[in-house]
């Protein structure tokens, strides 16, 4: 139903976002779930550009990082710059939150009054909303 989907909080992935199942052995579906409850994932062409470019360079787990995005499905949305920007744009725009685990986007995000989620002591996703002005 449409309005179901409207009221779905969007998670927008950084390429790294795709890595950490591999990584930490977490769970992006039931770590989300716990932190922001009912969600969809949307990603920049840009993301899926670099992730493509992961993979034909061969690196490692890329291959895992790929099968996790079309296992995920998520929407894609057109940008207009370089991934890092992209991610933030498109947060901002669904009003939404970045899940990385790079420091200069999650700076750029809170910086830019986007939520941010992060792997926390390599356990659990943890949200960090940004501080008001």
């Amino acid at each position: 139903m449409a309005s179901d989907r409207l009221r779905r909080y969007p998670v927008i992935l950084d390429t790294n976002a795709f890595f950490l199942p591999f990584q930490f052995r977490i769970n992006l579906d039931s770590e989300l779930a716990r932190i922001v409850g009912s969600y969809d994932y949307f990603i920049p062409r840009s993301v899926v550009t670099e992730l493509e470019g992961l993979l034909s360079g061969g690196e490692p787990m890329s291959r895992e990082a790929m099968a996790l995005f079309e296992h995920l499905s998520p929407d894609i949305v057109e940008g207009s710059g370089p991934a890092d920007r992209d991610v933030v744009d498109l947060a901002a725009d669904l009003n939404g939150a970045v899940l990385t685990q790079d420091a200069r986007v999650r700076k750029r995000a809170l910086s830019s009054g986007v939520p941010v989620i992060f792997l926390r002591s390599g356990k659990h996703l943890q949200l960090q909303r940004p501080e008001p002005f």
